[in-house]
């Protein structure tokens, strides 16, 4: 991305971000007080709403990632297998060994 890209993502970033606060505000100013808001400012928070997600979704798409080989932290994500898990052949209720059928 060059440094006109960048300023424009910006610009549009700002005006979007602008648009969007002022028509939320002026919006439901109208449901707080007869003749205060105007309702078409929520349809442009809206479009305000799907500009900025669409420029979230190409930014997301471009950024940076990292090496595919990460060092490890020496602990593992995965559960010990039988972790949990009361002993063989004994009654996790009563604490009593159970006979085999």
């Amino acid at each position: 991305m060059n440094w006109r890209r960048g300023l424009t993502e910006a610009l549009l970033f700002l005006v979007a971000s602008a648009v969007g606060i002022f028509g939320l505000g002026t919006g439901l100013a109208g449901f707080f007080g007869p003749g205060r808001g105007d309702i078409a400012w929520l349809g442009a928070s809206a479009v305000a709403l799907m500009v900025l997600a669409q420029q979230m979704g190409r930014v997301q798409d471009h950024w940076p990632r990292r090496a595919a080989t990460r060092a490890t932290s020496g602990r593992s994500a995965r559960p010990v297998s039988g972790a949990g898990t009361p002993p063989a052949g004994t009654l996790p209720s009563a604490g009593v060994a159970a006979t085999p059928e």
